[in-house]
């Protein structure tokens, strides 16, 4: 019981995390900030669900929570590969695109069926455990669950294989973002089987790997707006650019601004190097001409 306790605190506290996430993200104003809002939201509802469903003794009111946490996470997936798809630089093609419009519809439905299941229940049941503590229900898994499973480690495989293909196309320093995404979601996805599949007692009864979502959430959005723009270049810009008076700026092989010193932020009061700023936006904003090579 004393796990139930540290569980539902470290729940409230990424719970909280995510919200902040959420909020920065809606700041952003762009698709990805929109990504990251969505996805973070959808972690919240999926987890204090669970969370609930782990720790009520009301059959009625654990089935109606159960069955959201389920939903809730097919539209986590979903979102998920749009946004890595964004994180790992993918081409999106009108094929690929419309690949991402039948994953959306599909974890819809998976969403307004697990919905349903709480009137008849034909995809999970609730069967009393005999643990004696919380959790106080377990799954019993129908035929229509297997589904929803097979769905949701596609989705993972997808994601995997976007996070194989960046770090195989990506050069250098610049690929350590996507192998520790890709280290972490492993990780969660081998939790999940031991939570879901092998007989456990202790703390494995609760589903630890649902931290692994919001875990993963805030290495995205440090990876995507602050590791690439600050983090690789803090000792060069130490050594280098903060200790000349001219005015130096950095674009990393994407062609995006990971560096600019106080005489170029001074130089053009009017650009926000905040946020990534690519090199043609730079050229339009500065109003500079770059002369071609012969």
């Amino acid at each position: 019981m004393n796990f139930a306790i540290f569980y539902s605190i470290m729940i409230c506290i990424c719970s909280t995390i995510s919200l902040v996430i959420v909020f920065l993200s809606l700041k952003k104003k762009d698709k990805l900030g929109l990504l990251f809002s969505v996805s973070g939201f959808l972690i919240v509802i999926a987890a204090i669900s669970y969370l609930i469903s782990a720790l009520h003794k009301d059959v009625n009111v654990v089935r109606v929570t159960a069955n959201l946490y389920f939903g809730t996470i097919s539209l986590i997936l979903s979102t998920y590969v749009n946004l890595n798809s964004r994180f790992t630089k993918i081409k999106v093609n009108k094929i690929f695109r419309t690949f991402q419009i039948v994953i959306a519809t599909y974890a819809t439905i998976e969403f307004l069926a697990f919905i349903s299941n709480i009137f008849y229940p034909w995809i999970i049941d609730l069967e009393p455990s005999d643990y004696g503590f919380a959790p106080y229900f377990v799954y019993q898994m129908h035929i229509p669950f297997f589904l929803h499973l097979t769905f949701s480690y596609l989705m993972i495989a997808l994601i995997t294989c976007q996070l194989v293909d960046a770090i195989k196309k990506t050069p250098g320093e610049y690929k350590r973002p996507y192998i520790l995404v890709l280290i972490f979601l492993g990780n969660i996805v081998g939790v999940n089987l031991i939570f879901l599949f092998i007989p456990t007692t202790g703390i494995a009864r609760f589903d630890i790997s649902l931290l692994g979502y919001y875990i993963l959430l805030i290495l995205l959005y440090w990876t995507q707006y602050h590791y690439l723009t600050k983090g690789m270049t803090s000792s060069y810009k130490n050594i280098i650019v903060d200790n000349v008076e001219d005015g130096y700026i950095l674009f990393n092989y994407e062609k995006i601004v990971v560096l600019a010193n106080n005489p170029v932020k001074n130089m053009f009061p009017d650009i926000d190097f905040s946020k990534p700023i690519t090199l043609d936006e730079f050229l339009k904003s500065s109003k500079i001409v770059l002369k071609e090579s012969m």
